[in-house]
């Protein structure tokens, strides 16, 4: 997985916060969640160190912000294709996930409706029942 598919991800499941899902689902995301919040730290850590070899600083030393922006005056340009570059490393994250029947007990109304969009948006942990290894004793 790559570090941008790792953002987009972490994104997509925390915009679940507040939906009632059948158990194995809600376990699935809050498991994920976490995971992918480790590495959220790091990418964030990753963007920071790539910000202080770009962005203007002040006679201090600090990095130089307005209007809630790091200032990059005519670094931009490398900032962006540094960080995006950046967004390209792979890292090692196994998503937990579930069978895609759980989907099913979505239509008992003590869950929340899922639109088209929204199931898209779970595909990253779910998978098909032959995908799913068995368990062993």
């Amino acid at each position: 997985m790559k570090l941008n598919e790792v953002t987009s991800t972490y994104r997509k499941l925390a915009g679940f916060a507040g939906k009632k899902f059948p158990v194995k689902i809600s376990y699935a995301i809050s498991k994920n969640l976490k995971k992918l919040e480790k590495e959220m730290e790091l990418i964030e850590k990753g963007r920071m160190e790539i910000l202080e070899q770009f962005a203007e600083k002040t006679e201090d030393g600090q990095l130089k912000i307005e209007d809630d922006r790091y200032i990059l005056g005519d670094k931009e340009q490398d900032f962006q294709k540094e960080y995006m570059e950046y967004l390209e490393t792979e890292t090692d994250v196994d998503l937990y996930k579930v069978p895609i029947a759980e989907l099913d007990k979505m239509e008992d109304v003590r869950y929340s409706v899922l639109s088209p969009d929204e199931i898209t948006n779970l595909m990253d942990i779910l998978e098909d029942e032959e995908e799913v290894p068995e368990e062993t004793a």
